[in-house]
């Protein structure tokens, strides 16, 4: 049975520094006696977590986004091991064809120059195999794992014709709203001007929201 320990997290990052540098690592979570720790989270994570909760202060935040990276970190461990235990976990000759590939498709001459152009965009070599690694690996498990599991039935597929053809019988519908605004009998240019300011004023406040249409 999977077994999945958050509450060590959880008493970390509630009385977490603001600080990223003066974070103590921890264990944030165990799959299966494997340890994820709490380095891991922000190694992959790191700058969406700054990016989703800038004021430091803002603990609450913090440990909401935390919480979304642990778990796809999780889901991460969770793949791997079942490709490992079928044996059907990437190997690192697949893993070179499909670097060697990437260049090809990018007209690039060697792999060399595919980690220059890598590091010259500012990641380093090593992370950019591991979400390789990682991209490859979720391929894997959907075709050799989820794909097999799902069926569709004659009768299933019918079925969902039948809603999309009815979706498009359905006339077309919309709600329409206006503002009548009236320009006084007799001023001429003059009172269209002052209509068109009138109404261009009023849409800016609906759309900064001083203004609701009701």
């Amino acid at each position: 049975m999977r077994r999945l320990v958050c509450a060590a997290l959880l008493a970390v990052l509630f009385g977490a520094p603001a600080a990223r540098a003066a974070l103590v690592d921890r264990v944030a979570a165990v799959v299966d006696d494997e340890v994820i720790t709490l380095s891991e989270v922000y190694d992959m994570g790191g700058p969406f977590i700054d990016e989703r909760c800038p004021e430091p202060g803002d603990g609450s935040c913090r440990l909401d986004i935390e919480l979304q990276v642990l778990e796809s970190l999780i889901l991460r461990v969770l793949m791997r091991q079942e490709l490992q235990k079928l044996g059907l976990d990437i190997t690192a000759e697949e893993m070179d064809r499909t670097i060697d590939q990437i260049a090809r498709d990018n007209d690039m001459e060697s792999r060399e120059q595919l980690r220059t152009e890598v590091e010259s965009a500012g990641m380093r070599w090593d992370a950019y195999e591991d979400q390789l690694r990682e991209q490859v690996r979720q391929m894997r498990f959907q075709e050799a794992i989820i794909r097999p599991r799902i069926t569709v039935t004659e009768d299933e597929m019918v079925d969902l014709y039948k809603r999309i053809m009815r979706e498009f019988e359905r006339p077309p519908q919309a709600t329409i709203q206006a503002l009548t605004l009236a320009v006084p009998e007799g001023s001429g240019e003059t009172g269209l001007v002052e209509a068109v300011a009138q109404a261009r004023g009023i849409r800016e406040q609906i759309l900064g929201g001083q203004l609701t249409w009701e």
